[in-house]
């Protein structure tokens, strides 16, 4: 069991966990996003599905609220 470090920040503490991953599923998401970015025509969809298969727990909810919307 991991312990928080108490006094890296003033108002929280932080869990450091082992590193723990499945290599194939990193290199699946590296060309994935690779192909992504060099591709003319993509959507956020595919973004949040490279995300989804390779991080286990990984969720998303769609607000449709976005930063630029702030400025």
């Amino acid at each position: 069991m991991n312990l928080p470090d108490l006094h890296k920040f003033e108002n929280f503490g932080v869990i450091k966990n082992d590193r723990q991953f499945d290599k194939a599923k990193l290199e699946k998401f590296k060309k994935d996003i690779e192909k992504i970015s060099l591709a003319k025509d993509w959507n956020k969809g595919e973004i949040l599905n490279s995300f989804m298969r390779v991080i286990d727990d990984f969720e998303h909810l769609e607000t449709n609220l976005y930063l630029d919307l702030k400025m």
